[in-house]
C-alpha cells in the first residue's frame, strides 16, 4: 500500500492482492486458521515507485515483479488520468471502480510475473518558507525483497542546500541529473508487511540566478570587447609611431586625434612654416601621411595606420 499523506496535499494509495479462490467458505476458514499465508501473499520480488513531479501534477510509474498474483487493486485518492497498465507481454485491460474511492483493478495475472501501472494525478507538494516540499509516505501490505523509490524534480529545480547538507530525507542512495532534471533515488531491502517509509525533498527553482546569468555573461563579453578595442588601438598607435622623430610623432598624433588642417597643426605645435613643410614632406616620403590641397589650405590624413 502506497500512502502519500492526505490533508493539504498528497494522495492515498492501497494495493489489494488476491490468489486462487477457494469456493467452500468452511474450508477457506479452516485453512486460514490452521495454515500460514500462501507464498503469493507474503512477498513481492521487486517493487518500485517512480514519481516525476511537474508544476501541479505528478506522473507515477509503479512496477512490481511477483509470483502467484492473480488480481490487484490500486487505490487513488483524487482525480487521475492517462492510465496505462502493462505486463510481460504488453498492455493489458483494466477497470476503474469508484465506490466510494477510485481503484484501478487489474485481473488475469495468474500466468504473469511483472506489472506496470502508469497514471497522472495531482502532485503531493506544498509551498513552504524555503521553497516547495514534496512528501511521499509508503506503506507496505506485503513483504518486499527489493524496494526502490525514485523522485524526479520539475525541470530546472534543485534541492535546497543548507550549509553542507541538502533538504532530502532520508539520505538518498543516489542523486544525479537526467535530461536536465534532478533525480533522487532511495533503495531498501527486505521490507516486512506493515512497514512504513517516508521520503521528503525541499526544492526550489533558482529563477533569479538563471535570469541574471545571461546578463552577467553579456556584460563580461561587452567589457572584454571594449577593453580589447582600447588596448588594440593603443598598441597599434605605439607601433605606428615607433621609428619617427619627435616632431614627426607630434604631427601624426594630432592627425590621429582628428586634426586635419596643416595650418592648425602648425599653430598648435608652434612650428614655423618651413619646419612644418619639411616635417610633412618627410612623412609623405615614408608613406605615412597624405596631403591634399583644399582651396588655399592643405588637409592632412594618414596614409596607413
Amino acid at each position: 500500500m502506497t500512502d502519500i499523506p492526505t490533508g493539504n496535499y498528497g494522495h492515498y494509495r492501497k494495493m489489494v492482492i488476491a490468489g486462487p479462490l477457494i469456493l467452500i467458505v468452511t474450508i477457506l476458514f479452516v485453512l486460514t486458521a490452521l495454515s500460514p499465508s500462501p507464498a503469493w501473499a507474503q512477498n513481492f520480488d521487486t517493487y518500485s515507485i517512480k514519481a516525476a513531479i511537474s508544476e501541479n501534477t505528478v506522473s507515477e510509474e509503479i512496477e512490481i515483479t511477483f509470483t502467484g498474483l492473480t488480481d490487484l487493486s490500486y487505490l487513488i485518492d483524487g482525480d487521475f488520468g492517462e492510465v496505462k497498465v502493462s505486463s510481460n507481454d504488453g498492455e493489458i485491460e483494466y477497470s476503474v471502480h469508484s465506490d466510494p474511492q477510485s481503484y484501478i483493478v487489474v485481473s488475469g495475472l495468474k500466468d504473469k510475473n511483472h506489472l506496470k501501472l502508469q497514471f497522472n494525478t495531482r502532485a503531493p507538494i506544498r509551498q513552504g518558507k524555503r521553497g516547495t516540499e514534496a512528501l511521499f509516505k509508503v506503506r507496505f501490505p506485503i513483504n518486499v525483497t527489493q524496494f526502490t523509490m525514485t523522485v524526479i524534480l520539475p525541470p530546472d529545480s534543485v534541492p535546497i542546500s543548507t550549509k553542507n547538507t541538502y533538504s532530502i530525507f532520508p539520505t538518498p542512495d543516489e542523486q544525479y541529473t537526467d535530461d536536465g532534471r534532478y533525480v533522487v533515488e532511495w533503495r531498501e531491502d527486505d521490507i516486512e508487511e506493515g512497514d512504513e517509509l517516508i521520503f521528503s525533498i525541499d526544492y526550489t527553482r533558482p529563477q533569479r540566478q538563471r535570469q541574471i546569468l545571461p546578463y552577467i555573461l553579456t556584460g563580461v563579453l561587452v567589457f572584454g570587447i571594449i577593453f580589447f578595442t582600447i588596448y588594440y588601438k593603443k598598441r597599434k598607435r605605439e607601433l605606428f609611431l615607433k621609428g619617427l622623430s619627435q616632431d614627426e610623432r607630434a604631427v601624426i598624433e594630432l592627425v590621429m586625434d582628428g586634426r586635419k588642417d596643416q595650418q592648425d597643426i602648425q599653430n598648435i605645435l608652434e612650428f614655423n612654416k618651413v619646419k612644418m613643410t619639411r616635417v610633412v614632406q618627410r612623412l609623405e616620403k615614408k608613406g605615412v601621411l597624405k596631403k591634399e590641397r583644399r582651396g588655399k589650405r592643405n588637409r592632412l590624413s594618414l596614409e596607413k595606420v
